[in-house]
């Protein structure tokens, strides 16, 4: 796992000054490759690389990559995991190497496949190709989003980054904030879609390759995966999950360093546990311990562990100071409100003291329909219709708003109101919404766009889209799979895990494996109220007798951090001190009084509500803001 960053003028040559930059970016992002830097320049090209060394330890792999003799240089962010059966095939064809690593197999790859290479690699990934000969530049994110990727582009200039926050480094681009970006983020806690928090720089989309023609200066855009593609698929068995589960784990276990398990105790990483052992291996297997019995699972990973006969570490969940608070909003890199990026962040700073790469179950909720909030959402098809009628009911939306900021009115009465009041059908993405759509026009009145919140029209559109190749139901579901998981779930595992240089993989993501699951039938997956059916049973099989139903068929343990606590007792004076009407009214976004009227709301009752997850999205994006302010430390 590394970091890359990438330059391209147009006619002028690069200068000493741009080395510098780059070098002090570079620098800056140690925390994503602190094992190399590396920077490569020719007339008008310059490309940097922070190195997390993991395949071929040696100097033979370390980047920028360059084939001089064919033209050809790359900086390359990532993992790909069948690269041994590439390298075979390539070397079956007449193509020889100068090292071992993965890297080099993606350059010989694109030189042997062409444009259809990226078909070919399964991997995590985000890289910039250089093409000398073509006078061009390929950028590439794999197809699940694993990996991030960020480009500017004007009449002089394109610049890449893995981090959105390295774009402050160059002073001559102008980082507006995106307000349509920052609402979407007070409704669904990150930013979906394509666009980023600046409205200059772009999100390079899961599956898409993007193409700089340096000689005619422009982009072009090719989606080489997409979800639709992989439904023209004959209907997949559960022997065939468990061969393609099983093969994943195999090429995921392949490494220069040792490979560890985040272990929580459910049916996720039990599973990937059992695999990694019928394959050998001797994993140390982490798990997080919490002084919340609510959070607590260790018991149920001390089954797994004893069971397999794998070394376990417990690593103290951590408690979060306004220090640490700070540094996750910096490390978190664009607008991010998930409030699992705390113990993300602490369980990863305890793991990087014994080893740099884990498995890791992100994935298998959306694949496998594990989320109690899908089975709500079978029954809430059914209700669309209300919807339609009682958001046009005069008076209703802003009704529903004033529940939102008040902490008398119950909790299921606030949903049921967002729910039947929402503008927009967004599928899934409804049941982790934070403020409704509509609430979202009084916390935020700027912009000449009618109350319209661009990115929720997007998804609403796309599950349109997506009924024309399967039923609604899993139209809705599919909407996690495109945005939660990226843009949210995924991006908090990066940015986490990485701030501690720690590489994280997820063998539910195997395309392969994806391909399956999507035509996998409804009853493998949700069968009465249980998600992950198939997933229950191979865990059932796996594991002896008592141990293996109690893993199999306790609920779901949702993954609920006491934020309430953190915002009245550790973080209580950042948020009297951040949300002061004086700091609010400084991004000159928000409406001061009715932010200030939410945050008093939550601290005028004792109990527990809703209200905290708006404090925490309100305490998030203040904190963010002041350090975009400051450059990030980048100027």
């Amino acid at each position: 796992m590394c970091g890359i960053v990438g330059l391209f003028n147009r006619e002028r040559p690069v200068q000493h000054s741009d080395e510098e930059c780059m070098e002090r970016v570079l620098n800056r992002i140690a925390y994503r490759g602190p094992d190399g830097f590396e920077l490569w320049r020719c007339e008008k090209v310059l490309l940097g690389h922070r190195r997390l060394s993991i395949i071929d330890l040696s100097d033979a792999g370390a980047q920028p990559f360059e084939i001089a003799e064919m033209g050809l240089v790359i900086s390359f962010n990532g993992e790909i995991y069948n690269f041994k059966e590439l390298r075979e095939l390539l070397i079956s064809h007449g193509y020889t190497f100068r090292s071992h690593s993965d890297t080099e197999v993606i350059l010989l790859a694109y030189d042997y496949y062409g444009g259809e290479f990226l078909r070919h690699l399964h991997g995590m990934f985000a890289f910039c190709l250089f093409d000398r000969r073509r006078n061009r530049a390929i950028l590439a994110r794999d197809r699940m989003g694993e990996k991030p990727l960020y480009y500017y582009f004007d009449a002089n200039r394109f610049i890449l980054a893995s981090e959105i926050k390295v774009f402050h480094a160059f002073p001559e681009i102008e980082l507006a904030i995106d307000i349509q970006s920052v609402k979407a983020f007070f409704s669904l806690q990150y930013i979906p879609g394509t666009s980023s928090i600046y409205t200059e720089v772009k999100r390079l989309p899961a599956g898409v390759m993007l193409e700089l023609n340096l000689d005619k200066w422009n982009l072009s855009q090719h989606k080489y995966w997409s979800l639709q593609e992989c439904l023209n698929k004959h209907v997949s068995t559960p022997e065939e999950i468990d061969y393609a589960i099983s093969e994943s784990v195999k090429q995921r276990l392949v490494a220069d360093v040792e490979v560890g398990l985040l272990l929580s105790g459910g049916i996720d990483s039990a599973l990937l546990a059992s695999y990694a052992h019928d394959h050998g291996a001797k994993l140390r297997v982490f798990t997080a311990r919490f002084d919340e019995a609510n959070l607590d699972e260790s018991k149920y990973a001390r089954q797994v562990s004893d069971h397999l006969g794998f070394q376990r570490v417990v690593v103290p969940g951590g408690q979060l100071t306004p220090e640490t608070f700070d540094q996750i909003i910096f490390h978190g890199d664009e607008l991010l409100g998930d409030p699992a990026c705390v113990p993300t962040f602490l369980l990863s700073r305890e793991i990087s003291k014994h080893l740099k790469v884990v498995l890791s179950g992100e994935g298998a909720d959306e694949l496998f329909w594990g989320y109690d909030t899908y089975r709500f959402e079978k029954v809430w098809r059914w209700l669309l219709w209300l919807r339609g009628v009682l958001s046009r009911v005069s008076g209703f939306q802003h009704a529903v708003s004033d529940w939102e900021t008040s902490s008398q009115v119950p909790a299921g009465l606030t949903r049921l109101g967002k729910l039947l009041s929402a503008k927009y059908d967004i599928g899934a993405a409804r049941w982790t919404s934070v403020f409704a759509d509509h609430t979202v026009g009084r916390l935020i009145p700027s912009g000449n766009d009618n109350g319209q919140i661009s990115y929720l029209r997007e998804i609403e559109q796309r599950v349109v889209e997506l009924t024309r190749h399967m039923d609604s139901f899993n139209a809705s579901l599919s909407v996690d799979l495109l945005y939660w998981l990226p843009d949210d779930l995924l991006m908090k595992v990066d940015r986490m895990t990485m701030a501690h240089s720690v590489e994280t993989r997820a063998p539910y993501l195997d395309p392969d494996l994806i391909s399956k699951v999507l035509v996998l039938p409804w009853k493998n997956k949700l069968r009465g109220d249980r998600g992950k059916f198939v997933l229950r049973k191979f865990v059932e099989r796996r594991f002896p007798g008592a141990v293996g139903r109690s893993l199999a068929w306790r609920r779901k343990h949702g993954f609920e951090v006491p934020v309430n606590s953190w915002l009245r007792q550790n973080l209580r004076e950042c948020v009297d001190d951040r949300l002061s009407p004086v700091r609010l009214a400084k991004s000159g976004l928000l409406n001061v009084a009715f932010a200030t009227k939410v945050k008093e709301s939550f601290y005028s009752s004792s109990v527990d509500t809703p209200l905290r997850r708006k404090v925490w999205l309100l305490l998030c994006f203040q904190t963010w803001y002041e350090l975009h302010e400051t450059g990030f430390g980048f100027r």
